[in-house]
């Protein structure tokens, strides 16, 4: 019975080549998982901090026809979340300011409001690879609740 002869080519180095190959392809889905991940993060911060402006601004007084303070009051809830932000306050969010916050009411005849909007607006977030905008989302509405003064 004959044997046959022993291959004896080397397959030293082989595993490196795979590394190289497959490396490139890993990083690209990591970072790609990381930046949708960290995406949904942030607009999970936004919605809770909208949904809380809402909130608030569903049971707060209503300051008279243009609603000036209350707006501004809404806006401070969504962005610090308190009302009178001390210089120190941080944003809830990074990069988050009140200029990104837009908040509307439907009044009645009598000068009521019925509903209380909260959305933002241009909102960026820098990600690994790209930079996400948010526009007009997340949103949130309230029926109104308080009472004039």
């Amino acid at each position: 019975m004959m044997r046959k002869p022993i291959q004896t080519h080397s397959r030293r180095g082989s595993s490196v080549l795979e590394l190289a190959v497959c490396l490139p392809l890993l990083v690209a889905l990591a970072s790609g998982v990381f930046t949708y991940g960290y995406s949904f993060y942030v607009y999970h911060g936004l919605q809770q901090t909208v949904r809380g402006g809402a909130r608030y601004g569903s049971v707060a007084d209503f300051d008279g026809p243009d609603g000036s303070n209350f707006t501004a009051a809404v806006k401070n809830v969504t962005v610090y979340g308190t009302i009178d932000p001390a210089q120190q306050d941080k944003p809830l969010l990074p990069g988050l300011t009140t200029g990104h916050v837009n908040v509307t009411f439907v009044v009645d005849s009598a000068g009521l409001p019925t509903e209380i909007r909260v959305e933002v607006l241009d909102y960026s977030v820098s990600t690994v690879w790209q930079s996400m905008r948010f526009h007009q989302k997340p949103r949130s509405t309230f029926p109104y609740q308080g009472q004039l003064i």
